[in-house]
């Protein structure tokens, strides 16, 4: 049963669903209290055709820790041998890293700063123009979210949200303690 459980996860720890990977690690760790023995150290041997050898020693101060090793020959023909005593489970994850093709993004985002007032001024203060546009091959857009951060030190005005609103494709805007978020409507 351990087996076949063991069998579900996928290569990042979890299982199906996270009320399915809360069930089976239960499960794993009321398996795991029932075989403990303080004597067990397996010792885990991988190796392949071309000479590659990787031991892997499981002990009382380290069996709670993830080994892992990244094996050099992909495609290839493994081995695995255990030797000693106890109980350890062996995973291999195979991951194909496909980058995702440059699309160019869906939108067009400008940002250009005028001073207002600069040192040695005692409160300088900046004007921020946003410009952005859909760029996408869809029709419209959904809703956009634009989160603007704030420098360390400086905070956005009130003035600044009323402004912001009287452009027609915003629908509504906020400052937090250190960013302006503002939402424009889909277009």
């Amino acid at each position: 049963m351990v087996r076949w459980l063991t069998a579900q996860q996928n290569p990042y720890g979890g299982f199906g669903s996270t009320r399915d990977t809360i069930v089976a690690l239960q499960a794993l760790s009321k398996y795991s209290m029932l075989t403990f023995s303080p004597d067990s150290s397996p010792v885990i041997t991988v190796t392949n055709t071309n000479g590659f050898n990787h031991v892997f020693t499981v002990n009382s101060h380290n069996r709670l820790l993830l080994q892992q090793k990244d094996l050099p020959d992909i495609p290839g023909d493994y081995s695995v041998s255990v030797t000693g005593s106890g109980c350890a489970l062996v995973q291999f994850v195979l991951r194909y890293n496909i980058p995702q093709p440059d699309t160019g993004g869906a939108f067009s985002l400008s940002a250009e700063t005028k001073a207002i007032n600069c040192p040695p001024h005692p409160l300088p203060k900046f004007a921020l123009t946003l410009t952005f546009s859909y760029t996408g091959t869809r029709e419209a857009s959904n809703m956009v979210v634009i989160e603007v951060d704030l420098l360390t030190g400086y905070v956005a005005l009130q003035e600044v949200i009323n402004d912001i609103l009287t452009v027609k494709v915003i629908k509504r805007a906020e400052i937090t303690k250190s960013s302006v978020i503002i939402y424009a409507e889909e277009r």
